[in-house]
Formats: C-alpha cells, sequence, structure tokens
C-alpha cells in the first residue's frame, strides 16, 4: 500500500512530504495517517509485524525501510542508465535484507549468518533488477520513473541481473537443473509480466 501510494504522487514535492512522514512515523509513531483509512491500516499493520522485535531489530528494520523509501525516490527521478541500475540494486538488496529483522538472535551469531545475508541480497538485487527491467516500459509510461526504457537502457538493465545472477548462482552453488528452472522462470516472466 506504501509502494502503491508513493507510485502514485506524481509531484516530486509531495513524494518527498510523504516520505519524509513514513520516515517519522517509523522512527517514533508520531504521524498519523487516519486519513486515509487503507494507508493506515499498512501503517499499523506494519507495527502489529513489529511489535514483537526487539528495540536494534525494530531499528536495523526501519532503517532499511527508510533506505528503500530514499533509494526508491532516487530511481523516480533517475535518468542516467548506470545509477539506475546502482539504485535498482541497492533498492532490491534493502529490500532483501528487512527479513533479516525477523531472524532469532541465535541464528546471527550463527556460522551461516554471514552467507545468508549474502545470498539474500545478491538475491534482491537480480529480482529488483529483473523487476524493473520488467517493468521499465509501463512504470515510464505511468510517469513513475523518468528511465526511459530504450532498447539500451533496458539491456544494460538485463545486463546488471545477468550478472548478479551469476555471481549468485556461483556463490550459492546451486545445481544446473534449478539454473535451467530459474532461467525458465526469467524468460516466461519477460513474455508474460503480468
Amino acid at each position: 500500500m506504501v509502494d502503491y501510494k508513493l507510485d502514485h504522487i506524481t509531484e516530486p514535492e509531495k513524494r518527498a512530504e510523504f516520505t519524509q512522514k513514513l520516515v517519522v512515523f517509523l522512527k517514533d509513531g508520531t504521524v498519523d495517517f487516519s486519513n486515509d483509512k487503507n494507508l493506515e491500516d499498512a501503517i499499523l499493520n506494519i507495527e502489529a509485524t513489529t511489535s514483537d522485535l526487539e528495540k536494534e531489530q525494530k531499528e536495523f528494520l526501519y532503517r532499511e525501510l527508510s533506505i528503500i523509501l530514499k533509494v526508491t525516490e532516487k530511481i523516480k527521478i533517475e535518468q542516467n542508465p548506470i545509477k539506475f541500475i546502482e539504485l535498482t540494486k541497492l533498492e532490491g538488496q534493502a529490500s532483501a535484507k528487512i527479513f533479516l529483522a525477523f531472524l532469532p538472535k541465535e541464528f546471527k551469531n550463527g556460522e551461516n549468518y554471514h552467507k545468508l545475508v549474502h545470498t539474500l541480497t545478491r538475491l534482491g538485487r537480480v529480482a529488483n533488477s529483473l523487476d524493473n527491467c520488467v517493468d521499465l516500459p509501463d512504470d515510464y509510461k505511468n510517469g513513475q520513473v523518468q528511465m526511459k526504457p530504450n532498447l539500451f537502457n533496458r539491456i544494460l538493465l538485463f545486463g546488471g541481473t545477468l550478472t548478479d545472477s551469476v555471481l549468485l548462482l556461483k556463490d550459492t552453488g546451486l545445481s544446473k537443473d534449478l539454473i535451467k528452472q530459474f532461467f525458465k522462470g526469467t524468460k516466461a516472466t519477460i513474455q508474460n509480466p503480468s
């Protein structure tokens, strides 16, 4: 709901104001969203979902959400394809890290934690890059991004996706069959994104 709301605020100043309200809410809960019932419900769901987290977990989660909000705003106005790709990867990386806040402390102290973080962030980069590559024409048409969906920009974006995909596969040691399934799924998504 928050993402939907951000996508449909076309004026950068109003988006920045809305983003700032969200950041303030995440830090101290003092902003009132009662004038928009759906948004208020979404915000209350965030509160309910995080109510059992310890203080440091909440701070980590809210920091990552704040990063996502700021990076998403930069993506919307970026016109340089290289910077757009970097921001897209950063957004995906931060989005993936949100899940880390919900892991038990014992797991974070385990030997596989750093490998999970690495794999999860790489997966977030791949997923977000592929999503933006597929959605770029519609996002541009709807005024949600300024990056033109020309062939060159889409090839660069897809190239970034492939680079991270190869590194993800190499790092995780996935089987060839699983890799084939992934690329079949990717091809199907590109051919029919809905």
